[in-house]
């Protein structure tokens, strides 16, 4: 056999064992909700379903995976009542809950607790120090679930409840400051499916690598017969 014989059935027969196992993604779509005052229930974030009609044919849904993240906004404020200046920090924390139950997933709680601080301040006797606007997100936490995936496939939606808990944390001014803050959270969540093909599927450019091994395979033949 000649070296472009060779070459010609080395190529086929990669080509016929190559098998097409490609991991990939499609980015969910979940709905933005506006900022509501914390220690409320606050409205749910949306998220629409994966409509595996529309994946390649033979793929394989093999993993739901979502971040969420929380955020909080409002304004801290600080009046010394002591009769000398007061040096005092005034820090908001908000624990963010999710409060449905979503099959596949371990959901922390809380799944994110933000926090914003007004930093140390020197109040003045009787002086109230208003902060400005504060604001502060969470670390984004990534939740993945790869066994249960029927309640996160079809046409419809599905939805993730949060709620919020705050707390308030002053350090300095012996006692002698008084506080008073107003929070607004909300709530965001990404959304990912991950899929794959299986192995054995024939890729494309496998498929036409192939027929071209063989093509040149027949022209060869024909070339020792003749």
């Amino acid at each position: 056999m000649t070296t472009i014989g060779k070459i010609i059935l080395a190529a086929s027969i990669a080509a016929a064992g190559s098998p097409f196992a490609l991991a990939t993604s499609i980015n969910g779509s979940c709905t933005s909700v506006p900022s509501q005052p914390t220690e409320l229930v606050n409205a749910a974030v949306t998220c629409g379903q994966l409509n595996t009609s529309l994946l390649p044919t033979g793929a394989v849904v093999t993993e739901v995976q979502l971040t969420i993240d929380g955020e909080i906004t409002g304004t801290i404020d600080l009046t010394n009542n002591a009769a000398t200046a007061q040096t005092v920090e005034g820090t908001t924390t908000s624990n963010f809950f999710e409060t449905d139950a979503l099959a596949g997933f371990t959901i922390p709680s809380p799944v994110v607790n933000p926090s914003f601080t007004t930093g140390f301040q020197t109040i003045g006797a009787g002086a109230t120090y208003d902060s400005p606007l504060l604001s502060s997100s969470g670390t984004p936490q990534v939740l993945t679930d790869t066994t249960v995936f029927a309640p996160y496939e079809g046409t419809g939606t599905f939805a993730l409840a949060f709620s919020t808990i705050s707390g308030f944390n002053l350090t300095g001014g012996g006692g002698q400051v008084a506080s008073a803050q107003v929070t607004d959270a909300t709530a965001t969540v990404g959304l990912v499916y991950e899929y794959t093909v299986p192995s054995g599927t024939p890729e494309p450019a496998s498929m036409l690598l192939m027929g071209v091994g063989l093509v040149g395979l027949g022209i060869y033949r024909k070339r020792m017969k003749a």
